[in-house]
């Protein structure tokens, strides 16, 4: 069995649930961080429009730019700060001045932010032997296609007349971490 097969199993027999926690364009000189949960269960962050810099505790590789449609996944949630600027923050805490509707996002930077909520034996199955970030770019060409419709999808969601609706981007970003996970299996990313 390959490890494709192997995951489509363990995916078939675990529940995942994203809980999508932030949709918006942060305004001001914005970070967001996990300092109050960091290393419990895993976090995302997709970018829909602009760029943001993912700063990791600890990376000597220094900050990470996260292009329109980069979707970051963090399957242990390290220790983090999402923000506008590739400057590393004073400060670990979330800041947000205020948040602009989607619509109105002209040059502004739009995330989706959220976390998976998986049970301890999915955790060591999936998670475990996962790098601490990976990135699918879902705006490149090699990209899946279905992870490229999502995003679109996600976008329209959160961009639409009517507020967006959180099980709607809930059961999306269901799809993008499947997504990651199998763009991680396929760039052999996966720990033996």
């Amino acid at each position: 069995m390959d490890e494709s097969e192997l995951l489509n199993r363990v995916l078939a027999s675990t529940s995942i649930t994203s809980d999508v926690f932030f949709a918006g364009a942060p305004c001001g000189e914005w970070r967001m961080s996990n300092a109050d949960s960091a290393g419990f269960g895993a976090t995302f962050h997709l970018v829909l429009e602009g760029e943001a810099w993912m700063h990791l505790q600890g990376d000597a590789t220094g900050p990470r730019r996260l292009a329109r449609g980069d979707f970051a996944f963090l399957p242990r949630n390290a220790l983090h700060v999402l923000t506008f600027t590739d400057q590393a923050p004073e400060a670990l805490d979330t800041h947000i001045e205020s948040v602009a509707a989607a619509a109105d996002s002209a040059g502004r930077t739009v995330v989706v932010c959220g976390k998976l909520l998986l049970d301890a034996d999915a955790q060591r199955f999936l998670l475990a032997p996962l790098p601490e970030i990976v990135v699918l770019p879902t705006a490149d060409r090699d990209a899946p296609s279905i992870a490229s419709a999502i995003v679109t999808t996600m976008w329209h969601e959160v961009r639409g007349p009517a507020p967006a609706l959180s099980v709607t981007l809930n059961k999306l970003a269901d799809v993008l971490v499947v997504e990651v996970m199998r763009h991680a299996v396929r760039r052999n990313m996966v720990a033996s």
